[in-house]
């Protein structure tokens, strides 16, 4: 939820924008059709959803193609990063610098946090 009470959320693989006044919109229309900047197909599984509260976009952890999709205020997307092999995005957040934190998950379960500054430089956790 945003600081002016809009609500993002996932049904049926879409990505939904809620207005605080209740007015409903769909930032991606189906995940499964959508194409990111790169050619990845996106698939409906989208566990998890981050705000940049400076720039409007919105961060979606896409883990079956192993990337975050960046959706900008004007509805065009984009690949803000990519997981290794063997590892998975989940969910993140970005904070209050605009460094992007990831949570990863790895193919034999172990849990990692990676996170991207603004930069393009990486620390892992």
């Amino acid at each position: 939820m945003t600081p002016d009470g809009v609500v993002y959320l996932v049904d049926s693989g879409r990505l939904l924008r809620i207005a605080d006044g209740g007015a409903t919109s769909t930032v991606v229309a189906r995940a499964e059709r959508a194409k990111a900047s790169a050619g990845e197909s996106l698939r409906p599984a989208l566990p998890g959803r981050a705000l940049d509260r400076s720039s409007g976009s919105v961060y979606v952890a896409i883990s079956e193609e192993r990337l975050i999709l960046e959706v900008r205020p004007d509805g065009s997307t984009g690949v803000a990063a990519r997981s290794p092999l063997l590892w998975a995005p989940y969910g993140g957040m970005v904070d209050r610098n605009g460094n992007l934190w990831v949570l990863e998950t790895s193919a034999i379960n172990a849990v990692r946090v990676r996170r991207i500054g603004k930069d393009g430089k990486e620390r892992l956790f």
